[in-house]
């Protein structure tokens, strides 16, 4: 609740009773700031989260037409782009899952790779011996790089040894997507022909 000049005292976080003539001119300007842009903040958020259901009914509408327009069924998943008739506006919605690893999973197809890389590799296999340390090297946090150690199921194909097999089928079992969040950006054509993204967050404004 917001203290004003009607009360004869302000109460501080600690709880004590501050004499109302014992305030400084900022305690006062803050205390009035504060509470003002918080309500305005609120009233902000209420309304992007309003307007972030309807663009998101929108943009579900115009992916259900285009489908139905083309005979194609399904509901169909995945990031995608439409534009209006002149291509003046564009609209994107992309999806954006976060990725774990299962601790258990993880750990045995590290120490699978671990025995691949006991062996003896020769040339060919130092390449993946500096992307596989690489990759199973933590951050600061102490958490793994997701990309690097995805990435190293792009070699499949290229090494057959059964050990690496095996810690490439234990890495995609321990794959976890606990959430996913769609996200949208609208742009508007510029006259030399780029778009420029309409700012719907304080970071990008």
């Amino acid at each position: 609740m917001r203290q004003t000049r009607e009360n004869k005292t302000w109460t501080d976080e600690s709880g004590n009773q501050v004499p109302y003539n014992r305030l400084k001119p900022g305690e006062k300007q803050r205390e009035k700031a504060a509470h003002d842009l918080l309500k305005q903040a609120k009233a902000v958020s209420a309304e992007m989260t309003a307007f972030k259901e309807v663009m998101m009914k929108v943009c579900e509408e115009v992916h259900h037409q285009f489908m139905k327009d083309n005979g194609v069924e399904g509901k169909g998943k995945g990031n995608f782009t439409w534009y209006n008739f002149d291509r003046s506006i564009k609209v994107e919605v992309s999806i954006s899952e976060r990725i774990e690893f299962d601790e258990l999973g993880i750990k045995a197809s590290k120490e699978e790779f671990d025995n691949f890389l006991n062996q003896e590799l020769g040339d060919k296999g130092e390449a993946l011996r500096g992307m596989i340390n690489a990759a199973f090297s933590t951050t600061r946090k102490g958490q793994l790089d997701t990309k690097k150690v995805l990435n190293l199921t792009r070699y499949r194909q290229r090494e057959k040894n059964s050990h690496f097999q095996k810690a490439i089928d234990l890495l995609e079992a321990s794959i976890r997507r606990p959430s996913s969040k769609k996200y949208f950006r609208v742009f508007e054509k510029q006259d030399d022909g780029s778009y420029k993204n309409i700012p719907l967050d304080f970071a990008g404004a």
